[in-house]
């Protein structure tokens, strides 16, 4: 290749462009030889030069270009030829490719030749311009005898049909075997020799009958031939056999002998057809004297060669006729829709007749008819007909699935698939009730009560529901089948909307967490539709775990009702959690759900997941049944381990995050962050009853402690009952309410009272009975003196009487934890709620809870109240 090029620049006459370079890139221009093909040629015959045979190209594939071919070395056994405008032809040296793709250049073969072969050659220079010429290009020429073209002999030499009666002879002349135009083209052509060397052999002998010359017979001689004055002179002749047959044929060769008189050269290879007149010898003999079919009631049965069948081997089967003798009684025979009482074998084997039945009651049926050639004795036959009674049955019977987000679903066999053993064109549904949010069409019309469609629309794809209300995740509508005179009444056809969810396999261990995420539940395709976060109400509960909802923010509690949206899918916020059941093996486990978006309408849909032991690990024990394509099966959740605290997510080894449990050590941790926040209320609650005691006794300071009386539910002024500090270790479970008697102001000592007793001394003691519940505190022994009754008591009509005082309604609630989960069912083990949660003591009444006396100890002289 060359390059080259010029600059340029562009300008209006005052403004310029500026400078371009246009590059030119120059290919070398060769000539290419596409075709060269070998030219087959007949003795002194002439013969095209065509594109088939010479095609010259270039490599830039212009076909206006002029393309030379020079001749350097002509034929030596012919001559080059050009037709000129006028039709004639000139001797020529050279030519073009234009010439040969218009068939004007012509080979001659015009030199004598030794033997039945002979070739020739040319060679010449190939030249276009600006392109190196190809020299000295040779093209070669075969003259044969052998060189005809399949189209030249169906020409030159017909075959025609040889005709012969059954048994006779028939002469095989010149009106059969053609070879006028051949015997011509050879005198024409100076090749006179050719006619005395052709050689006609039988290449493969008749079936039904033999071939026979003067010189011997096909069926004992092997390769019998004659020649041409054998046929001129009608000495080659077709015997038949006298078989029952009505055919036959021969396939002869067409040779030229060499030298030593030995087939050579094959010109033609041939067959002779031969048609046989049967002579009717024979008479007809009916196959099926006692024929029978079975129809189903008002259906049509067309007969056949297998129901009536007659071998006559002398007549073709247009020449049998059939005639009814006695119709049938419930029916009839038709052809071509019209009636009809005879009928041809011919018609039989081409399937032409049938027999239509009326639709009567009866079981049995029959006609007799007789068979006949028209020259032997007839042959009679009766054909039986069963009449079986129409059945019908309806085979599928299911719901029609609308795919949530579409409106239309057509229906199939499969909802509604009835069958008949009679033609299923006349099996007929009528809507006798419609559905309620929708409307049932057959093409683009849409169907009334009473209305009616038949199975064939079904099949057909023509009959769908469309729903037209997107409140509704289901529907139905009522139907009756009928077929001639059999009906199946009020069948009900149930419509359901399907989820758009993809549900993959999910493998949960029956103790601990197991998360749901999209990979498992997916409803991506919905939220990409609506533009909106799907959401799913849990309409039934698993029954080997719960389904918990991951939230920071939330406080444990026991909802009726449990939903969850497509974020919280993806943001991994769902888990179940086993009741840590002992299973045996695999168990399946499952929960409903109804799954609803703005703008279209809900469905309800059930999820399926297979719950292992927990003893068994989930990244070992994936069957490969449930591998599905982008799916990762979930690995099982982390048991609990009390010899070892962890307070993050573990990861697994390719960086996924694993599903976390709750074990004991979070719950030791959280144990002893709740212990300090109530110590820490505790502390404080008890600081602020001490400066209400502290305000309480500067008002009493200016009382006096003995003379005043009371009402029912008051406290006398002074009064105090002691009680011991709180065991707070055998309250840990309780909701943290704490009665502190503190804030009671402590009595002046009583009167000593001879009755008092040593029951009274050692511990303070006292129980409350409220409703369904006992309440037991215990008090702190305490030094006092036994003749002292235990305080408190009201001085009354001079004695002094024990009075009941209220509990301080003081009560410590614990700070929730950071994450809580909600439960929808059970809880794990480890998440149990406290009993006394929703305790309130602030409902027991005062004559309810009571403290039991309090030891009232005497004061030393250097003791004193405070």
């Amino acid at each position: 290749e060359k390059a080259g090029g010029f600059k340029l620049q562009i300008n209006d006459g005052t403004n310029y462009d500026s400078p371009h370079v246009f590059t030119i890139t120059a290919r070398v221009l060769r000539i290419i030889l596409a075709t060269n093909e070998k030219l087959s040629i007949l003795p002194r015959m002439q013969q095209s030069i065509t594109k088939d045979h010479l095609f010259v190209t270039t490599n830039d594939h212009d076909f206006t270009r002029v393309i030379d071919f020079t001749v350097t070395h002509g034929p030596e056994l012919g001559r080059l030829l050009v037709e000129n405008p006028d039709g004639s032809l000139s001797p020529v040296s050279g030519f073009t490719q234009e010439q040969i793709n218009r068939n004007l250049v012509l080979y001659e073969h015009t030199k004598p030749m030794v033997g039945l072969k002979a070739s020739d050659i040319i060679k010449f220079d190939i030249e276009t311009q600006n392109a190196e010429t190809l020299r000295d290009v040779e093209f070669h020429i075969e003259i044969s005898v052998g060189n005809f073209a399949s189209g030249n002999l169906d020409q030159l030499v017909v075959l025609h049909t040889l005709e012969v009666k059954e048994g006779g002879t028939a002469v095989i002349g010149q009106e059969h075997v053609d070879m006028s135009r051949l015997f011509s083209l050879w005198q024409g052509k100076g090749k006179s020799e050719f006619a005395k060397k052709l050689k006609i052999i039988v290449h493969s002998p008749p079936i039904n009958g033999w071939i026979e010359t003067d010189s011997g017979n096909s069926s004992y001689v092997s390769k019998l031939s004659f020649n041409r004055e054998d046929i001129k002179k009608k000495r080659v002749r077709y015997y038949h056999d006298d078989s029952d047959t009505f055919s036959d044929s021969f396939n002869i060769g067409f040779y030229l002998l060499d030298d030593k008189g030995y087939p050579d050269i094959l010109l033609f290879n041939g067959t002779v057809n031969i048609i046989v007149h049967p002579v009717n010898d024979h008479p007809a003999i009916l196959l099926t004297e006692r024929a029978s079919i079975q129809i189903v009631q008002g259906q049509s049965f067309t007969l056949g060669p297998h129901i009536l069948n007659v071998s006559d081997a002398d007549d073709v089967p247009k020449d049998i006729v059939y005639e009814i003798i006695q119709s049938p009684p419930s029916g009839k025979l038709i052809m071509r829709n019209i009636s009809i009482t005879n009928f041809t074998q011919e018609d039989i084997n081409s399937y032409l007749v049938q027999y239509v039945h009326d639709g009567t009651n009866e079981n049995r049926s029959s006609f007799n008819f007789k068979v006949s050639d028209g020259k032997h004795k007839s042959a009679y036959g009766v054909l039986n007909i069963a009449i079986v009674p129409i059945k019908l049955h309806l085979k599928n019977l299911s719901a029609i699935e609308v795919q949530q987000g579409s409106t239309a679903a057509f229906l199939s066999s499969k909802n509604l698939g009835a069958e008949t053993n009679a033609d299923n064109e006349e099996i007929w549904y009528n809507i006798t009730s419609l559905p309620s949010y929708g409307h049932i069409f057959v093409s683009d019309n849409v169907l009334r009560q009473k209305d009616v469609f038949r199975q064939s629309d079904i099949d057909h794809g023509l009959v769908f529901y469309m729903q037209s209300d997107l409140t509704a995740s289901d529907d139905y509508f009522v139907v009756s089948i009928k077929s001639g005179r059999n009906a199946i009444k009020y069948q009900i056809v149930n419509i359901t909307v399907v989820p758009l969810v993809q549900q993959n396999v999910l493998i949960a261990n029956s103790s601990g967490i197991t998360f749901i995420t999209a990979d498992v539940l997916n409803v991506s395709k919905l939220a990409q539709q609506t533009k909106s976060n799907p959401k799913f109400s849990i309409l039934k509960f698993p029954k080997l775990g719960v389904l918990k909802k991951i939230n920071k923010f939330s406080k444990r509690s026991f909802p009726k009702s449990f939903e969850f949206t497509h974020e919280d899918l993806l943001n991994k916020r769902i888990a179940y959690e086993g009741k840590s059941m002992n299973l045996k093996g695999n168990t399946v486990d499952s929960f409903e759900y109804v799954l609803t978006a703005p703008r279209v309408q809900p469905a309800k849909g059930k999820f399926i997941f297979t719950v292992q032991p927990s003893d068994v690990d989930l990244s070992t024990s994936l069957p490969t049944d449930f591998a599905t394509p982008g799916l990762k099966p979930q690995p099982p959740p982390v048991k609990p381990d009390i010899t070892r605290a962890a307070t993050s997510v573990p990861e697994t080894a390719n960086g996924e995050l694993q599903q976390p449990s709750i074990n004991n050590d979070h719950l030791l941790i959280a144990g002893i962050v709740l212990g300090i926040v109530i110590v820490c209320l505790v502390i404080i609650i008890v600081v602020k009853c001490r400066s209400i005691r502290n305000e309480r006794n500067k008002k009493r300071a200016n009382e006096s402690y003995f003379g005043q009386r009371h009402g029912k539910n008051k406290t006398v002024a002074g009064s105090h009952t002691a009680q011991s500090d709180l065991d707070l270790s055998d309250h840990n479970h309780s909701n943290g309410s704490i009665s502190l008697s503190d804030d009671i102001p402590p009595p002046p000592p009583p009167p000593t009272s001879p009755s008092g007793s040593a029951g009274h001394l050692g511990c303070i003691g006292g129980n409350g009975a409220s409703k369904n519940r006992t309440l037991k505190k215990r008090g702190r022994c305490l030094d006092a003196e036994p003749s002292l009754p235990p305080p408190p008591y009201i001085l009354e009509n001079g004695e002094w009487t024990e009075i009941n005082v209220p509990l301080p309604t003081c009560k410590v609630t614990p700070i929730p934890h950071g994450d809580e989960i909600n439960e929808t069912a059970l809880k794990g083990p480890y998440l149990l709620r406290d009993p006394s949660e929703s305790e309130d003591w602030s409902n027991y009444e005062g004559s309810e809870l009571r403290f039991g006396p309090a030891c009232n100890p005497v004061l030393r002289k250097n003791q004193y109240w405070v």
